[in-house]
């Protein structure tokens, strides 16, 4: 509103300074009849000019709503929406409801047609969500969320230990533009990646599933070849060979990748290596941050 005010404020003397030049000179000059109808319709534009002032109620609807856009869920509802009636109407906008976190909210297993209800009503272009740690999802309760959700692009269902193939069929069938899952600690096996590898993923948290195993993470990098960030941190049981599968399909993408140290060897950091766009790489021994040109040069050394 600062900003706004001192623009305007520039706009305005700008303005005066133009329409003193330009009655100045008329003022100089000889003047007729002609000349006196000008001056009249001059200073009619000058003084509506003078008097513009930007109204918030004047700007275009994009521009609103992405000025609004940067306001979370909590600041529309509890503070924008109080302001005035059209403030209220642009704070409901689907527009502004593409993400939705319940980190702290727990949902009873009986609740989610309800959850349902709200999504379909008020978060009809929803792109995120997040749900709370270690919620109970039954197969019913993925089905009412995922078929809800059919622009779904970002799903957290950490630590959420009832997921199972079944469950994540449910998002992989109804949520086509899935890109982004987070399944840290949940009890996933290889038969959920290979389900998973028929979406455009790009980003997989599967840190301490411990039940995956090199078969899941082939089955993920033989069709998944868009991945652009993979966590497989706390499973310590991936050879070179899924390494070198993974390598093979996917280094002209991905850019951050974790693996658990345990049983790397040269050979798998050299395989890594040639992922020509690899930001970090982070092994048990290899802090995150420490860039793969280091640790490698570290292993020569």
């Amino acid at each position: 509103m600062l900003l706004l005010g001192k623009r305007q404020q520039e706009c305005k003397v700008t303005l005066e300074q133009n329409a003193n030049i330009i009655l100045d000179e008329l003022a100089n000059k000889e003047l007729k009849d002609d000349d006196v109808e000008e001056i009249i319709v001059m200073e009619k534009v000058l003084t509506k000019q003078l008097s513009f002032e930007y109204n918030f109620h004047d700007l275009p609807v994009e521009l609103v709503l992405k000025i609004f856009s940067y306001l979370n869920l909590a600041e529309l509802c509890k503070t924008t929406a109080l302001v005035c009636k059209l403030w209220l109407h642009y704070s409901r906008s689907p527009v502004l409801r593409q993400k939705l976190s319940l980190s702290a909210i727990t949902i009873p297993m009986n609740h989610f047609d309800e959850l349902s209800a709200v999504i379909v009503t008020h978060f009809p272009f929803l792109k995120h969500l997040y749900l709370q740690q270690k919620t109970k999802l039954t197969l019913e309760a993925c089905r009412a969320l995922a078929r809800v959700c059919p622009y779904l692009q970002c799903l957290s269902l950490a630590s959420c230990e009832t997921v199972t193939k079944e469950e994540l069929n449910e998002f992989a069938t109804f949520c086509p533009q899935l890109r982004d899952i987070n399944l840290e600690a949940c009890a996933v096996t290889d038969e959920c990646l290979d389900v998973l590898s028929k979406l455009p993923l790009q980003r997989l948290n599967a840190c301490y599933c411990t039940h995956l195993t090199d078969r899941g993470l082939k089955f993920l990098a033989t069709d998944c070849r868009h991945l652009r960030s993979l966590n497989f941190d706390g499973i310590q049981w991936i050879s070179e060979e899924a390494i070198a599968v993974l390598v093979e399909n996917c280094k002209e993408c991905i850019e951050l990748l974790w693996l658990d140290g345990e049983d790397m060897t040269d050979v798998s950091v050299k395989l890594i290596s040639k992922c020509l766009h690899l930001k970090y790489e982070a092994t048990d021994h290899t802090p995150v941050g420490q860039s793969l040109g280091s640790t490698i040069h570290n292993l020569a050394d």
